[in-house]
Order: structure tokens, then sequence, then C-alpha cells
């Protein structure tokens, strides 16, 4: 799902003619499963020390702009939370998962004073594209689950609220202007997003709480 949300975006955003040339963004790969051979991560994956947990969760892209004023670089990473926590009941439209390790490693990073942000897709929420520094995200305490759905690896439960829209990080940290972004990922954007089985709503086999992808987007 998020190598799907990567490319779409790509196509509808980072490479635009507007993003790379009026704004003088660069959007490239950086991290892990980008960069590393195959075999040398079927390795990392079974360490778990402070250092191989810090080359698995390292942020996979860079966002960089340069202009006459000004160079603004951050570390991006992509997360996709697809599964509402339907014991949450009516909650559960406002809050994700993310892997427990991957977001101890993000915020460890900023505190060396290292911008990590998250870009989250998440098709159950209001607003589904949502983005945010790794600090400034509110998480819930460790869970662990064992129960053989979804990737049984520790995970935090995150306030996506305490997110903004992407168009408003964009604006507020690279000074594109939220026209320019809502411009470019249009109605037909969208649409793309709601169409496109692999990003679905995934919801849980035992919810009794089912709603079909976009019918509670607000964009």
């Amino acid at each position: 799902m998020s190598n799907t949300i990567i490319t779409i975006l790509k196509e509808n955003y980072w490479d635009s003619e507007v993003i790379n040339n009026t704004y003088n963004i660069k959007h490239c790969e950086n991290g892990y499963e980008t960069h590393i051979p195959y075999d040398i991560q079927k390795i990392i994956k079974k360490d778990y020390s402070n250092t191989g947990l810090f080359i698995r969760f390292s942020p996979d892209f860079i966002l960089t702009q340069h202009t006459s004023k000004i160079i603004n670089s951050i570390l991006l990473e992509y997360k996709v939370t697809a599964t509402p926590r339907f014991t949450l009941k009516d909650n559960q439209w406002y809050y994700g998962q993310v892997e427990a390790d991957a977001l101890d490693n993000y915020i460890n990073i900023t505190k060396i004073g290292v911008k990590v942000a998250i870009l989250i897709y998440c098709p159950y929420h209001p607003r589904p594209l949502i983005c945010e520094y790794a600090n400034k995200v509110n998480r819930s305490r460790r869970h662990s689950i064992r129960n053989g759905f979804g990737s049984n690896t520790d995970y935090y439960n995150i306030d996506l609220n305490c997110f903004r829209n992407f168009h408003e990080f964009m604006e507020d940290e690279f000074n594109v202007p939220i026209s320019v972004t809502k411009s470019q990922l249009s109605n037909d954007f969208y649409c793309i997003l709601k169409t496109n089985p692999k990003l679905s709503i995934k919801h849980h086999p035992k919810s009794q709480y089912k709603i079909e992808t976009g019918s509670n987007w607000i964009v």
C-alpha cells in the first residue's frame, strides 16, 4: 500500500513542474528498503541492536528545497494505516497504528536535531492524507499483538487528529501555498485513491462498524 501511494503522489505531485521548478522541491529515495541489497536486508531484520534498528527504520525518502534564500531538508517516511481499531467504536476513525520500533527510531533521530516527518495515508480518516513531525505524534503505550492478524509486531495507537493536513504541512514547512497543493491534488487525485482497490479500508473481520473508502472524506 505504501508503494502505491508513493507512486501516485510522485506522478501527481512530487514530479510536477510546479513543485519541482516553481518551488524547487525535490523528493528522492534514501533508506534501507531502497538502497540496501536484499540479502543484507534479511540479516538486518534479525539485528535488534540500536544500530540494526536505526538502519532498518531509517526514513526512506528525503525532501529538500533549494532557493536563493533557503536550503531546507527533511527526512520523510510514508505510512499507511488502513485497518480501523474497531474496539474504539466511534473513535476508531481518528486513530491509527504504526510499528513501535519504527516510531521509536524516528523520535530518537529527532532528539539530535534531525527533522523526520511521517506522511500517512489513512483511508478511513476524514483527512486521508496527513503529515507531521515524528516528535509531535501523540501515541499510546506500546502494544503487543500475537493473534495472527496483521504484522504481529509491537505497535502504537496514534492520534491522527494531531497531524496536519498534507497541504497545511507543505505550506508551513516549504512555503507551498495551500491553494497550489490543492490544485495539484484535485478531485481527480482523490478519485484515484478511492477507486484503487489496493488503497481501500481493510476492516477487521470482527468489526461491526464498516464504511466505504472515501465516504467520510473532507478534502
